[in-house]
């Protein structure tokens, strides 16, 4: 196999079967999927094995959840191709995705970049038209390991993004950044990359935004765990990680703003994040004061400021209208 897609999916079968067959109806002989399903129920089985049946060059596991860190690993154990493709279990493809990324195969890189849009849960209007913002493919060789970091990190958290060789992903160490949800940021910059990395301008993939998981648990991932990746990679410069984010993003309070505006701040992450963090006393004050305050107003708040200052920012509108619409609900 030339290629392996590996996808590490749970409780996402409404979306799955979509993300599947935009891939298997552009998929050559010498590339295979490989999935594996932490879900609760067989739903999401059921649907690979519909979406896939006629294929022979495709490999499942169904175990118990062991976080998305784990279940890229063990998709990239399982597979068997050259290279393995991480990606998403709720976006869409494009046509010609696979056959780009093999023609970017052909010169034996490290790493593949693909860029992607970002459109709504429906994949029907655009809100980002590219996320990673470059006009033309580019080859990033050894020696630009600085400058493929400052290019690209922010847009790699993103795991549907990297496309990696093997051998490389099995040579370096991962156990230490599971748990992170940012495995494969550690792996492709925890040490000079030896071969080049090529990045694909056209986008390749449809973000579905707004049907992600991460909602309840996007403090500790923004501001604790991609924090603590990104100041764990030693190879990197301490200005080009500060490029990135802050050590300690939370300090920065119109971040922490925008979190509770979305519903995903209050006492509960002051309490279990920061508090034993030991802010300053006007911080912590800062930082209580904006837990309590009401979602609805916050998020009010932000929207107006959003529509007159940045009104591009609609993926950002988005979440604030749905955090609005929860609060809403939860009446």
């Amino acid at each position: 196999m030339r290629l392996s897609i590996c996808i590490a999916t749970m409780n996402r079968s409404e979306t799955l079967g979509d993300t599947l067959r935009s891939i298997v109806a552009q998929l050559p002989g010498d590339v295979e999927i490989v999935l594996v399903d932490g879900s609760e129920d067989s739903r999401s089985e059921t649907v690979f094995g519909a979406v896939t049946r006629q294929m022979t060059a495709c490999r499942y596991l169904r175990r118990a959840p062991q976080g998305v860190d784990r279940d890229y690993a063990a998709a990239v154990a399982l597979s068997s191709g050259d290279y393995c493709w991480l990606y998403t279990d709720d976006d869409r493809m494009r046509p010609g995705a696979v056959e780009a990324v093999l023609r970017a195969l052909e010169s034996g890189p490290d790493c593949v970049i693909v860029n992607a849009e970002v459109r709504d849960a429906s994949l029907g209007g655009v809100l980002e038209p590219r996320r990673l913002n470059v006009q033309q493919d580019r080859v990033y060789e050894p020696a630009d390991f600085e400058s493929l970091a400052r290019d690209t990190l922010s847009y790699l958290s993103f795991v549907g993004a990297v496309v990696i060789r093997r051998a490389l992903w099995e040579a370096r160490e991962k156990e230490r950044y599971f748990g992170s949800e940012f495995a494969h940021v550690g792996v492709l910059f925890q040490a000079p990359l030896s071969g080049s990395t090529v990045v694909l301008a056209r986008p390749y993939i449809s973000i579905r935004y707004g049907v992600g998981q991460w909602t309840r648990r996007a403090f500790r991932i923004w501001m604790i765990n991609w924090p603590a990746v990104i100041w764990s990679l030693d190879a990197l410069s301490e200005r080009t990680r500060a490029a990135v984010t802050a050590a300690e993003p939370w300090r920065e309070l119109r971040q922490v703003f925008w979190l509770r505006a979305k519903g995903a701040y209050s006492r509960r992450e002051y309490v279990e994040w920061l508090k034993p963090r030991a802010p300053g006393p006007f911080l912590r004050l800062a930082l209580v004061m904006l837990a309590a305050a009401p979602v609805s107003l916050v998020s009010r708040f932000g929207s107006l400021y959003l529509r007159w200052w940045r009104p591009h920012a609609k993926a950002l509108l988005l979440d604030l209208d749905f955090a609005r619409s929860r609060v809403v609900d939860r009446r």
